[in-house]
């Protein structure tokens, strides 16, 4: 996928990403470099945070991380991240001593 150059591009890309942001931990956190471009008056002070974000981004999707289904009988654990205006979550099962994933949610929070 080539990398998103003007702003209708930009756009297309994050909707894309956000049909899938519950398989990428972490997302809202490496597309804020894009978000400020996108806000910003004068696209050019942040193309490189940008290249740097979309590059993270392609590296995420080209190595998945498979979610597992929960299984009935075993506890859920839930973790929660807050870090300056951006709330993520995972929740996930311990089965024989390894940690699976079971979803990922990342919400950015905005002023109204």
């Amino acid at each position: 996928m080539p990398q998103p150059k003007n702003e209708k591009e930009i756009q297309g890309f994050l909707v894309q990403v956000q049909y899938i942001s519950r398989f990428i931990a972490k997302l809202t956190i490496i597309c804020e470099s894009i978000f400020k471009k996108l806000r910003a008056s004068d696209h050019t002070d942040s193309d490189n945070d940008c290249q740097k974000a979309f590059g993270r981004i392609m590296e995420i999707l080209s190595k998945p991380h498979v979610l597992m289904p929960p299984q009935q009988g075993i506890p859920l654990s839930i973790y929660l991240t807050v870090i300056g205006a951006t709330m993520e979550a995972m929740l996930a099962q311990t089965i024989d001593g390894e940690e699976l994933a079971i979803y990922y949610i990342s919400k950015k929070f905005i002023e109204y």
